[in-house]
Formats: structure tokens, C-alpha cells, sequence
């Protein structure tokens, strides 16, 4: 089974993109080694139209796309099937197709969504369980949490879970919903039927007409799962009397679950401990904070800033912050016809700041340009309007171009690093510790100075240097521009630093949902008094302080939790 791909440039002879569905990803030198076995092969004339060969321990599949052009699929624990070689050539051919329709560049921005759509394998999973779990019945709330995480009004299934080289989309439904006449298609595509067993135990024969309605008409495999260790005799017993085969893992983990079910399903061989260790896969059990209230509305940080044309709206520069929108893209218009009614034309210094809806906008008027900024209530907006004010000043001194594609980061100049250092996305603390994802493409950005000031800063990130040891110096830092633009882009992640002399102080007290993630929370809380450090917190309730501060680390994401950072020796 195919486990990562790469998108090759003969003439530079490196890879452009690359993707993993492993976390033993190729390395450079093997990449290197594969574009010299395509030009060994070349020489000798031996060029068919899917290339097979090993390169230490890879098993790899070459297709050439055109002269310049090469994808290689990989392959560690498996050799190279004909599926995989059928899934390949599906690769090159949307390849090419996208390419013709677009460019070069945006093909290889989009590899990686053209590798996950025709590599990956989609597996359709259908839980029979409680619509309306109880607490014990752990199973059946890791179902209802995943399909109502991932619910999809416009398909039965939920969106799709990326475990490894597999897509798996599930649905939930009880054995009453179980089909009595005609099969929906719906129902054709699944490939493993999942009976969870929970209190009031269900019928052995009720189950047993179910299960042989789906053997009459499926050949997907069948298993039962315990809703908890209470039900786990009753639920080999079942295995016995119905020939199904037993899941026997319990946990109120949606991904745990999704693994164990793939593991005895036959789709891996591995315990699900070594599968989250092996494959990349989205984790689904730490990402839902807690239920928030009617009233509580959303936590919303800066969405747009754009320089605008006054007379004719027409923006000379864009950025979106996160994604854009046909609202955020008719927002220039709008400004444009406010500021002929609202705004002071004698004033260029005075920020205005207007409300609409959920969101505000900074507007700051500079000779036939109007500079905005269109927020939510994240920041206080006396600190926004004393940051936004320097930004003319910056503008008119970088003079940036508009740039042709606002989703293409790669066009931006350095005014792009220092608007996001002015007006960040989100405020770090100190203790916030980049880490390393993936190296962009420094020969795509279309600015040299971009390409090599991003660079050195990326070489400076080792996944244990804070933010306070990073930038240095008052007042924004393009360091610190670097790094959120960096993160922007997909090439870093950020994490919290959190020591064992750090002071933990509660906020807000969790509810009974958060309070149950942890084992011994209220007993852990209880110590918690803004005075006591975490090392003397894991002293008295007798637990390991790494334990305690991932524990402190997810609460203070959570918002329950302020810490009083203690000072840190740099490294």
C-alpha cells in the first residue's frame, strides 16, 4: 500500500511537493536516489509507463508526467500492487488534467489534495448503536461523538476521518432503521457493519434476523463491540452464536475506536497503540472544548485587511487571514461607499472603528487610498486602532504590488510580514514554541528577499526555543511577522512551552464533560490556589509532573486555567 508521494522537478532535480500518510516519511537522500535510478534508467532506455524498483527500503512506483515531471509513490511495509500501480496512473492523469486547466503552480499547490483523492482508500463504516448512549456505554458515545464531530448534511455518512493511507466516513443508525425491503445504495458502500452492545441487552435472535438481512445482501465484514466491559461476555457469546467476529476494545475514543475496528476488520495489522505511532491521523479526541451556552457567541480575531482605490473601491492589496469569502470580498465596495458619508476628509491620522454585526471595521483614510482592517471582538479595539495607525506609514514606504492570486502566499512581498506583525492573527505568549512541519518551496516565493529572510528564520526553529528567545527587541519584530506568516502557510505549528515551576490558577471552574477527560481532575484542581507550581502540585497528589502538565497544558487551552510563567534558563 502506498504510504507517501512526491512531485518531481527533473531540472532541479528535487522534489516541489511531497506528502505522507506515515510518519516515516522518505528522506531527502532517498528522494534524491529515486531521480538518479529515473535518469540510470532513462540512459539505458528502459522507460516504461509505470517504473518499479526498490531504494533501500522503499518499495517505489515512477510515473513520468512529462519530460520535466516525475511522481513516485512509496511503499515501506508492503511491495508495489497492481492496485497501486491502477492508483498511480489515476494520480498522473488528474495530474495532467489540472495542470492543462490551470498552471503548473497551481497543480503542485493542489498535490497534495490530487494524492489524498486518488492514493488514500475510502472505507465506509455503519455502527448499530444507541442514538442516545448512556454514560457507561462508552462505545457508543465514541459513535455519537465522531458522526455528530464529522455530520455532513449532504451525505448519510459523516466527512471523512484521514487514518493513515485510509478515508474512513461512518454513519449511525439503530437495528430498527435495518432496511426490511429494498437495499439503499447507500448501504452497498459499506464496508464494515459495526454492532455495538450496551444495556438493556438486545435479543440474540432480534440480532440475528438483522445480521443475516445485511449478509443477504453485503459481503462487508461484521463485528460486535462491547459497550463496556459489562457487555464483554455477552458480546463473545454473540461472536460464538452468530458468526460475527468480536471487536473487544472499549473506549470512549473515537479514533481509538476507528483503529481497533480497522485493526480486527483486516484492513491493518497493527494494535492500534502502533498504528497512532506509525500513520498520520487526525485526532479527534482532544479538539471539542467544552459545550458552550446560548448566549456565548464566537471568539472572532482579525478576518481581512485590504488598501483601497477611494473613488473607484477597487483594492490595491488584499490579505485574508484565514479564508476568504464573497462577503469579505465585496467588503472594499462597501468601505469605499461609507467612507463618502462617514469619514473626516481632512483626517489622516483618526481611526475610525465601525460596527457591523460581529464584526468591526478599521478604517484609516491616507491621501487617495483608504486602509481597512475588518476584525471580530478578539482584540480591544483601542489596541487595534493604535497598531493599525503605523500601517500607512509602512504601506507607502514598501510600496507592495497587488498580487495576481490572494490565496497564493508564495506572491506576497515583506509588507506581508510586517502587516502580520503589526496586526497578527492571534497573540502569542512568550513561552509559545514554533515547531517545524514542512519546508516550503523558497525557489516559488516571486520575492528573493521573502524567500531568504522566511528561510533563515525557519533554519532558527528547533521545537524548544520560545518566542521571548526568538524575537528580540520592543514593539513588532519581523521575526515575529515571519512566524505567523510561516504558520499561515502550513510550515510550522506552535505549542506552549509549560515548565514544572509554572503557577497554575483556576478561572473558570471545568464542567462534569471536561472534569471526566481526566483521571483524578478534581483532586488535581483541588491543589490549584494560584500559589502552589505544578512540580508541587504532582508532589501532593502523587503524579508524574509530565502527566500533570499536559493535563494544565489542555486546561489553559480550554480557557479554565491562567499560568504564571515562571522564568526559564535559555537553552
Amino acid at each position: 500500500m502506498i504510504e507517501a508521494a512526491a512531485l518531481y522537478d527533473l531540472r532541479g532535480t528535487k522534489a516541489l511537493a511531497s506528502i505522507s500518510f506515515s510518519k516515516k516519511a522518505p528522506s531527502e537522500e532517498i528522494l534524491q536516489s529515486v531521480i538518479q535510478k529515473f535518469f540510470e534508467l532513462a540512459k539505458a532506455e528502459t522507460i516504461d509507463k509505470c517504473i518499479l524498483f526498490e531504494v533501500d527500503a522503499w518499495n517505489v512506483c515512477l510515473v513520468q508526467v512529462d519530460k520535466v515531471t516525475l511522481i513516485a509513490g512509496f511503499a515501506s511495509s508492503s511491495e508495489i500492487s497492481t492496485d497501486d500501480v491502477t492508483a498511480m496512473q489515476k494520480l498522473d492523469e488528474a495530474f495532467k488534467m489540472l495542470a492543462s486547466e490551470t498552471s503548473r503552480r497551481a497543480a503542485r499547490q493542489s498535490f497534495n489534495d490530487i494524492v489524498a483523492s486518488s492514493l488514500k482508500k475510502r472505507l465506509s463504516i455503519c455502527f448499530f448503536s444507541a442514538s442516545s448512549p448512556t454514560p457507561e456505554d462508552k462505545s457508543g458515545s465514541a459513535v455519537v461523538m465522531l458522526v455528530n464531530r464529522l455530520s455532513d448534511k449532504s451525505s448519510p455518512y459523516s466527512k471523512p476521518v484521514s487514518i493513515g493511507p485510509y478515508d474512513v466516513a461512518a454513519m449511525q443508525h439503530t437495528t430498527a432503521e435495518v432496511p426490511k425491503v429494498k437495499w439503499p445504495d447507500y448501504l452497498k458502500q459499506v464496508n464494515i457493519f459495526v454492532f455495538v452492545i450496551a444495556r438493556p441487552l438486545p435479543s440474540a435472535r432480534d440480532l440475528g434476523t438483522v445480521i443475516e438481512r445485511i449478509k443477504a445482501n453485503s459481503e462487508a465484514t461484521i463485528l460486535v463491540v462491547p459497550g463496556s466491559d459489562e457487555e464483554l461476555e455477552f458480546a463473545r457469546r454473540l461472536e460464538l452464536l452468530l458468526d460475527i467476529d468480536l471487536c473487544d476494545s472499549v473506549s470512549s475514543s473515537p479514533t481509538d475506536l476507528l483503529l481497533s475496528v480497522l485493526a480486527m476488520a483486516g484492513f491493518t495489522d497493527m494494535h492500534p497503540e502502533l498504528a497512532r505511532e506509525t500513520w498520520v491521523v487526525d485526532n479527534l479526541d482532544t479538539e471539542e472544548g467544552p459545550p458552550a451556552s446560548v448566549d456565548e457567541s464566537p471568539d472572532i480575531g482579525h478576518q481581512a485587511f485590504f488598501v483601497i482605490d477611494k473613488k473607484t473601491g477597487t483594492p490595491h492589496f488584499s490579505y485574508f487571514y484565514e479564508s476568504d469569502s464573497e462577503y469579505l470580498r465585496r467588503a472594499p465596495n462597501v468601505v469605499a461607499a461609507i467612507s463618502q458619508f462617514d469619514l473626516d476628509d481632512s483626517g489622516h491620522t483618526e481611526t475610525s472603528l465601525l460596527q457591523a454585526g460581529e464584526l468591526k471595521y478599521a478604517i484609516l483614510e491616507r491621501e487617495s487610498l483608504i486602509f481597512t482592517l475588518i476584525t471580530g471582538d478578539r482584540e480591544d479595539p483601542e489596541l487595534v486602532r493604535s497598531r493599525f495607525s503605523i500601517l500607512p506609514d509602512i504601506y507607502f514606504d514598501e510600496m507592495p504590488e497587488e498580487t495576481e492570486d490572494s490565496k497564493d502566499l508564495y506572491s506576497y512581498g515583506p509588507f506581508m510580514i510586517k502587516l502580520l506583525a503589526t496586526l497578527p492573527p492571534e497573540n502569542w505568549s512568550d513561552r509559545t514554541c514554533p515547531t517545524r512541519i514542512e519546508e516550503p518551496d523558497w525557489l516559488w516565493f516571486q520575492s528573493d528577499l521573502m524567500s531568504k529572510f522566511l528561510q533563515a528564520v525557519w533554519k532558527s526553529i528547533d521545537g524548544h526555543t520560545p518566542l521571548s528567545q526568538l524575537v528580540i527587541g520592543k514593539g513588532p519584530g519581523m521575526v515575529l511577522g515571519a512566524l505567523h506568516y510561516l504558520k499561515r502557510m502550513g510550515a510550522i505549528d506552535t505549542k506552549l512551552l509549560i515548565i514544572p515551576s509554572d503557577i497554575p490558577e483556576v478561572i473558570q471552574k471545568p464542567d462534569a464533560q471536561v472534569l471526566s477527560l481526566y483521571s483524578h481532575s478534581e483532586l488535581i484542581l483541588g491543589f490549584v490556589d494560584g500559589k502552589r507550581s505544578i512540580e508541587s502540585i504532582a508532589s501532593q497528589v502523587g503524579i508524574d509532573e509530565t502527566v500533570l502538565i499536559t493535563v494544565f497544558a489542555e486546561l489553559y487551552r480550554r480557557g479554565y486555567i491562567e499560568l504564571k510563567f515562571a522564568n526559564i534558563t535559555p537553552p
